[in-house]
């Protein structure tokens, strides 16, 4: 499945946005795989979802 590997390199830009505790910045997951659930339970807890 491609999910796991996609989801990893979503993480990795995001982390070229923010790059220390001061910084940052918005990330915008257009995708309307990022509504479902079992995905957003992939990403990182301290990412806000709005």
């Amino acid at each position: 499945m491609y999910l796991y590997p996609g989801l990893q390199k979503v993480v990795q830009a995001a982390g070229r946005v923010i790059r220390t505790e001061r910084d940052q910045g918005v990330v915008h997951l257009i995708d309307d795989r990022y509504r479902r659930a079992d995905v957003r339970r992939l990403l990182p807890r301290w990412w806000q979802v709005r």
